[in-house]
């Protein structure tokens, strides 16, 4: 009788653990869950875009038809050496893909977030072995892509190597802070697994102690064959099933069922309310995307001094002569590369030209590609600073940044329309164009932007809520 009356007792005491651990979850390491899931799908986007670009990967053709509508392991079987291209690079956009649903449309709670789905979780973030990158990995993938990346050779595109190698260091780190929280959610789910399974059918069949201890193989057959009736839908797990009947009889189980309450106990963490809160990592992983704009800036500048090139080399007219002359003579620009061309103002969406010394635009580029590659590479002297510098100093620096990227966003391709119109037709095939690299610069200001924006939404939230007089640390965690 007193040993029923003790598992009673554990049994509500279990229940409340359980809401305690369930709420602390969902207010601290669900919201962050979802957050570290976004950064590692830009540290991945950073890689893969890389790659795409360099022509280590090939553009998936059928990336856009690709129907997501569950989260799902990529291919990993073997494939062949002469397709090894082909193959990583369709996996590699597949698994961007399902990154890309994870972080728009999965469900981040704990009634959906199950023991299976955790799996799927666990093997979506291991699928490339981050923490193991290198061509010797027993990962196949791993191996592969680490293969590609090495191609690359070192010294030789800095800029490139030092994205990408904190590309993979930082998919690394969130890959072991995501699956830190994916065994604390794992330890929950199996918890409440047996608390249901006590609840829905243990605690019905009102076995002996005796003959848990002594019939321990009935029991479990017992249980088996009536789990579906009890339990529909829910899958068996014989391990847990057994958990629970070690926690309900013999020498240990008073051990164990405090054992189990103390995995469940939550910390009473102090409310740090006179510490405002720091929103300066948006800010810092802002210029870690905005750094990724460094390679596309550096390529499209040396396509278009390239081009520059064809043009100065080729034959002049009696007419161009006697211009350079005249402007050597009269405006002493004939030593510069001085370009007339025509843009898009912003503002008024009216054609406008301008007079562009190239070469002073091209350094000016070049040493802006290099200062934002810095501000993103957390090994820099350069990052280090930002790291100690203020919020205000640190969105100031960032505004102006995107400002100046932007401002090349206008000239860069009036220079490519300069070039590909200026030249003859019969050298027109020589001229490089700098469309993917436009594209590419796009995509990192307008993700910078986007980061950027939520630093000022999330400042602004706080401020209201002071006004409301609200602590920010009460405010209920969004959905």
């Amino acid at each position: 009788m007193e040993a029923m009356e003790d598992n009673s007792d554990f049994f509500q005491s279990l229940e409340t653990a359980l809401q305690h651990y369930r709420n602390s979850l969902e207010k601290n390491e669900l919201r962050q869950l979802k957050e570290q899931f976004r950064f590692f799908h830009q540290s991945f986007q950073s890689l893969y875009d890389i790659l795409l670009r360099k022509g280590l990967l090939v553009e998936d053709p059928y990336k856009d038809e690709h129907k997501i509508s569950e989260v799902t392991t990529p291919p990993t079987g073997p494939m062949k050496e002469s397709e090894k291209k082909d193959v990583i690079s369709q996996r590699l956009s597949i698994y961007d893909s399902i990154l890309e649903f994870l972080n728009n449309y999965y469900q981040f709670n704990l009634d959906y977030i199950t023991l299976p789905n955790v799996k799927q979780l666990v093997d979506i973030v291991t699928y490339i072995k981050w923490s193991s990158f290198s061509e010797t990995s027993g990962n196949l993938n791993t191996k592969v892509l680490a293969e590609v990346v090495n191609r690359i050779p070192p010294g030789q595109e800095d800029l490139t190597n030092n994205i990408l190698t904190d590309s993979v260091r930082q998919l690394e780190k969130k890959s072991k802070t995501i699956l830190a929280i994916l065994k604390k959610i794992a330890g929950y789910q199996r918890e409440r697994y047996k608390y249901e399974f006590r609840l829905q059918m243990f605690n019905s069949m009102h076995f002996k102690p005796e003959a848990l201890e002594e019939k321990r193989e009935e029991v479990i057959k017992a249980i088996k064959a009536k789990f579906n009736q009890h339990m529909p839908g829910t899958a068996y797990y014989p391990e847990l099933i057994e958990e629970v009947l070690d926690e309900e009889t013999g020498p240990g189980a008073e051990q164990r069922r405090m054992d189990t309450l103390k995995k469940l106990e939550v910390e009473n963490k102090e409310k740090e309310t006179n510490k405002p809160k720091s929103f300066k990592p948006l800010l810092l992983e802002a210029y870690r995307i905005l750094a990724s704009a460094a390679t596309p800036l550096e390529q499209a500048v040396q396509k278009l001094k390239y081009n520059s090139s064809v043009i100065e080399n080729r034959r002049l007219t009696f007419s161009e002569k006697f211009r350079r002359w005249v402007l050597n003579m009269v405006q002493k620009e004939g030593e510069k590369k001085i370009y007339e061309i025509e843009y898009i103002d912003q503002k008024t969406a009216m054609p406008k030209t301008m007079r562009l010394n190239f070469d002073a635009f091209s350094e000016e580029v070049l040493k802006k590609s290099k200062t934002i590659a810095a501000m993103g590479n957390r090994m820099s002297p350069t990052y280090q600073k930002l790291e100690q510098s203020s919020e205000d100093r640190l969105y100031k620096i960032l505004s102006s940044t995107i400002e100046d990227i932007q401002n090349y966003l206008i000239k860069l391709p009036a220079l490519d329309t300069y070039f590909k119109s200026e030249t003859p037709r019969s050298q027109r095939t020589f001229i490089k164009g700098i469309k993917l690299e436009i594209t590419a610069i796009k995509n990192s200001v307008v993700k910078a932007n986007q980061k950027k924006h939520e630093y000022v939404s999330s400042k602004e939230e706080e401020e209201q809520l002071k006004k409301m007089g609200v602590s920010p640390s009460e405010k209920a965690p969004s959905e």
